[in-house]
């Protein structure tokens, strides 16, 4: 009887602890929401074993239709693990070899025989990123094929040896996806159907396009000039291929998780080569990290209206799934609140901010010019009635007042805080963005 007690008394503690989980991700991120800074859909889950998954905000918020665990999302970078995973089988199947050249795939490629699949899928090719080439995002939109796409970087030089670096670069898993579909004949969408989401049951998951049809289908959203909250624009996003063209929910991302454990996609040796972690802790297809001794595979996306992030455990079998269609969430700083969430460590809720409105004549006190140390300035405008700042070479952003003499910037996520004259006008201001602050001084 006593020893029954005992066992009893051992296991409360547990039991509480795991059902805090779900109380305390809730009012976390029911905390963002209200603040307008997360839309979206969090699972997290041990074993196979839901512990938390809830969904808050709109898939489309003009028409205020909910997020719901069907709706899809565009992930973005996490693409990559799935694109890895498919070379992986193909290697196993002596389709291709790691260490073979790109040249033998794609004989046009100018740089074929220097770079080799090995160091496109870990990122050390030394080939250019194509989303930060000019004239891939001038003409995207225009744009109708891979081929396209791989004009803009074909001549580029490489950044560095292959091999010698590490450079995150979208045109390493766009070439990936290009080679994988001439290998097999099939396109990337037909490939990733056959390979990996019909297997595993992910009749949700797929590779995405602006004109694609279906009633779970999320907009993306962004901060704007003219709104906190606007419709991302099409950026047709099939071109972004094996880069980051796919879409999927968090209930078919937890089966992709699963997969990790098993065989049905890729042995354990193959598993290994992809988890190893190598230059920048990068691995083949996933980042490979140490927290508190506690080993992570993760891999976040970033792409127009969305944020994304897949974050497996393997010691525990634990991982946390955040899909978001508003591209200005703060997401690191969300998912590293998630993960201390789920491991029973400290955490904080941010204190809730709530935009006001100022007059104009005082929005007038922090008009001017601001220098930061002679290497930067930024101008604060007035322009129909919103206060604006501009910094040559950078987007026009909004502040929305919060407080007094603190504005937010929701474009970006920093704050701003001016300092106040005896005119009664702005001194100087500050952008604080977490710890940091930079100190802008107003020109006379």
């Amino acid at each position: 009887m006593h020893k029954n007690l005992l066992l009893i008394f051992l296991i409360i503690p547990t039991l509480l602890k795991a059902q805090n989980i779900p109380v305390q991700a809730d009012s976390l991120l029911t905390n963002y929401f209200r603040q307008g800074l997360f839309s979206g859909n969090v699972s997290i889950i041990k074993k196979g074993k839901i512990l938390f998954s809830k969904s808050y905000g709109y898939s489309n918020a003009k028409t205020r239709i909910p997020n719901d665990k069907e709706t899809q999302f565009r992930i973005g970078s996490i693409t990559k693990t799935f694109i890895a995973a498919l070379i992986l089988r193909l290697h196993e199947r002596g389709k291709l070899s790691l260490n073979e050249k790109v040249s033998k795939y794609l004989p046009n490629y100018h740089y074929g025989d220097s770079v080799t699949i090995w160091n496109l899928l870990n990122h050390t090719s030394g080939i250019k990123s194509f989303t930060s080439i000019e004239k891939f995002q001038k003409e995207k939109m225009e744009m109708t094929s891979t081929s396209e796409v791989m004009s803009t970087f074909a001549q580029i030089p490489l950044l560095f040896s292959p091999g010698s670096n590490f450079q995150y670069s979208n045109s390493n898993y766009l070439l990936l996806a290009y080679i994988a579909e001439k290998i097999t004949k099939k396109n990337l969408s037909q490939l990733l159907r056959d390979e990996i989401t019909q297997p595993l049951g992910m009749k949700n998951t797929g590779i995405d396009s602006d004109g694609r049809k279906s009633d779970n289908k999320a907009l993306g959203h962004e901060a704007s000039l003219l709104s906190d909250h606007d419709i991302s624009p099409n950026n047709n996003i099939g071109l972004l291929s094996g880069a980051g063209a796919m879409y999927s929910t968090a209930e078919d991302l937890l089966r992709w998780e699963r997969a990790m454990y098993g065989n049905t996609i890729l042995s354990d040796s193959s598993k290994s080569i992809m988890f190893r972690p190598y230059l920048k802790n990068y691995g083949l297809g996933w980042q490979v990290s140490q927290n508190n001794s506690r080993l992570s595979y993760a891999h976040s996306g970033s792409i127009d209206g969305f944020k994304s992030n897949i974050q497996l455990f393997p010691q525990t079998e634990t991982a946390i799934i955040f899909l978001s269609n508003y591209f200005n969430t703060p997401g690191p700083e969300i998912c590293a609140a998630l993960e201390a969430i789920t491991f029973n460590e400290p955490f904080q809720i941010p204190t809730e901010r709530r935009a006001i409105t100022l007059p104009q004549e005082q929005l007038a006190a922090y008009i001017g010019n601001y220098d930061f140390q002679g290497k930067l300035e930024m101008s604060i405008v007035i322009e129909n009635g919103r206060l604006l700042s501009k910094i040559k070479g950078q987007p026009t952003v909004s502040l929305n007042p919060i407080g007094d003499h603190k504005f937010y910037v929701p474009m970006n996520g920093v704050y701003i805080q001016f300092k106040m004259s005896t005119s009664k006008n702005a001194a100087s201001l500050q952008i604080m963005d977490g710890k940091r602050g930079l100190e802008f001084i107003r020109k006379e």
